[in-house]
Parts: structure tokens; sequence; C-alpha cells
């Protein structure tokens, strides 16, 4: 029973990679944004200052989904249709820029650094899909619940009532349990994924 804990334990290790994936996809999210806002600075006027606004009103609709739970479909929704609207129109104008300046040192580095910026927000979106399969949670829950009561009864047939070690073990299996799903799900529960680089964004970008 130990061999197999140690097994399942170890293939569910993943939601650890789940956390680490999600932070440095916020990261390469915000290097995506970060560097549209600097080369949005290329652009010829009018299209300069409404595309800086449109960027602004981009990290803060970007924070704001971050902070909404998976389970909220409708709510989560809303938000990819705004991220959507506000992506087309960015790239809207960063054609419309070309008119006035077509050089690829200007209008085409920053339609490039904007198409980085869709990629990067689709890898975000596409990573929080990925959890441990609900299959491997069951085995867990039942090799743990086994283990419990394989104890018990071999507490039972000894005719000794190890109150305390049984105690300690399942609390231990059932933060294991619960670290193994906190960490497959970085967007709820206790671990959470740190948003702080979006935030400086916003500091940076009023700077300017």
């Amino acid at each position: 029973m130990a061999y197999l804990h140690c097994c399942l334990v170890s293939h569910s290790a993943c939601p650890c990679n789940n956390l680490i994936t999600g932070s440095l996809a916020i990261i390469e999210e915000a290097n995506a944004i970060g560097t549209a806002v600097l080369r949005s600075q290329l652009l010829p006027e009018p299209y300069r200052q409404q595309i800086e606004d449109l960027l602004q009103d981009y990290i803060e609709l970007r924070i704001d989904i971050g902070k909404v739970d998976l389970t909220k479909l409708q709510e989560r929704k809303k938000y990819h249709d705004m991220t959507a609207k506000l992506q087309n129109e960015l790239w809207r104008l960063a054609v419309l820029s070309t008119d006035i300046d077509a050089r690829p040192v200007t209008s085409g580095v920053f339609i490039k650094s904007l198409n980085d910026l869709i990629d990067s927000q689709n890898k975000r979106t596409a990573l929080l899909q990925l959890n441990v399969p609900e299959a491997i949670l069951i085995i867990l829950f039942i090799a743990f619940i086994s283990s419990g009561g394989i104890m018990g009864y071999s507490a039972g047939l000894n005719g000794n009532r190890v109150i305390t070690p049984i105690t300690l073990v399942s609390l231990l299996i059932t933060l294991i349990v619960y670290m193994i799903i906190d960490l497959d799900r970085p967007k709820r529960g206790i671990i959470q994924i740190n948003q702080n680089v979006l935030s400086e964004l916003v500091y940076e970008e009023n700077h300017l």
C-alpha cells in the first residue's frame, strides 16, 4: 500500500508544475504586454494615444480576470469576450497606423509585439485548463481511504488501539490530498498565482 501511495503521489506531483507553469505564463504575458506598451510609442498620431489607452484598459482587464474563479464560467466568458474585443480593436488601429507609417521598425515591430500579446493570452488561458485527470484523484481517494481502513483493521487484529498514530497518519494523508488538489487548481483555494507582475505594468505605464 505504501508503494501504491508513493506511485500515486509521484504521478500527481504535476500540480506543482501547474502552479509554476501558470506563474511563468503570467510573466510571459506581462512581458508581451510591456513590450507592446513600449513599442506603441513608435506609432504615429492619432493612433498612438488611442492604442496606449486601450492597452491600459487591457492590462486592467487581464488583472481582473485573474481574480475570477475558474468555476465561474459565465463571468469568465464575459471577460474573455471583452478581451477579444479589445484585441480586435488594437489590431484594427495597428493596421490603420500602417497607412501613415508602414516602416517595419515602427508599425511593423508594434504589430509583431501585438501578435505576441495575443499569443501569450491564449497560452495562459489554455494552461489554466490543464488539470490532473479526475480518475487519478479518485484513485488517490480510494487508496488513502483504504489505507486508513487497513490500519484500523490491523490495530483491531492486534488488540491494540493505537489512536494517536492512526489519527496523525490520517491527518497527514488528508493534508497531502488537499495540497494536490489545491496545487492543481491555482486559481482557487489557499495557494494562488501571484499577479503582481501585471499590477506593476499599470504603475509603469502611468509613469512613462
